[in-house]
């Protein structure tokens, strides 16, 4: 889908939940309102019920001409708020954005994240699907680390079958997508955007990832902690799909996915030590390619 013109209007999506930490929630939100790329329209859901102290901060933005806040009234998860977005972004009679840009609530945008992205996508009519490279951040906001992703479509799909190589909180894509059908899978709780990406390669869509580092994402200390079972799981099952999907169901691609799945049913500080090793092995293929 060509782009209608230079200064396209572009939709963020960002959903809310009870455990989010308030003062990231602020950060996050101002990262967007301060973007040197202007049109756009800020859809905020709440998933459920949260805190007085979350209530009272969005509340505070309930004036903001640019964001539009709904509310679930349970936890419904993220792939269901997202597609609540999408729905009503499509469904509207007015002007519609053609563009939906993702935001997670403890991430931060860097300040021209919206424009490099903007500028991305008009000039490369063939790319539905633009991520980024990220730092990591601590709960301080300290970098402690970078996410560093294939950068053409070609290295983007092989590696689909490995590892989701895309960071979700950085991607824009194109609303044609979702005017075609396509949805994040609502029954699940974690991998939606794994899923996704596989969905949207099988189906010819190209894919992109910026150098630049537009984003800084929160990395916790119960991070590894956090990834637990269900996770794995379907993760596993994702990178099944990818091989079957995109015709890559090599050897060394099927014990990938066994080994990372061993492994992912170790103890924390295993699982921390595989994926810092994965984030070297990455770090020196972006260096020789």
């Amino acid at each position: 889908m060509t782009l209608t013109k230079l200064n396209p209007l572009i939709a963020v999506a960002m959903s809310v939940y009870k455990n989010d930490n308030p003062s990231f929630l602020i950060g996050s939100i101002e990262s967007v309102l301060s973007q040197t790329y202007q049109n756009f329209i800020f859809f905020i859901v709440i998933d459920g019920p949260i805190s007085k102290t979350l209530q009272d901060i969005l509340d505070k933005y309930e004036n903001e001409i640019k964001i539009e806040i709904s509310i679930n009234n349970k936890n419904e998860g993220l792939a269901f708020s997202l597609n609540k977005i999408i729905n009503t972004i499509i469904g509207s009679e007015s002007t519609k954005p053609e563009l939906l840009f993702r935001m997670d609530a403890d991430d931060i945008c860097a300040k021209d994240r919206f424009q490099k992205q903007v500028d991305f996508l008009v000039n490369n009519p063939e790319v539905s699907v633009l991520g980024s490279d990220c730092y990591e951040i601590n709960e301080n906001g300290k970098v402690i680390g970078k996410r560093l992703m294939p950068l053409h479509h070609k290295k983007i799909i092989i590696k689909m079958p490995r590892h989701c190589p895309m960071n979700h909180p950085t991607v824009a894509l194109r609303l044609s997508i979702f005017e075609n059908g396509f949805r994040y899978r609502s029954e699940l709780m974690n991998t939606q955007d794994y899923y996704l990406w596989i969905e949207l390669a099988a189906a010819g869509y190209k894919f992109r990832n910026l150098p630049n580092k537009l984003l800084y994402f929160r990395r916790s200390n119960n991070f590894y902690q956090r990834r637990g079972m269900e996770k794995a799981i379907n993760d596993h099952e994702a990178r099944k799909l990818a091989r079957e999907s995109l015709n890559l169901n090599t050897s060394l691609n099927f014990i990938y996915a066994h080994t990372v799945f061993i492994i992912r049913r170790s103890p924390p500080f295993l699982i921390k030590f595989a994926y810092m090793f994965l984030e070297l092995k990455r770090k020196i293929q972006r260096l020789i390619s």
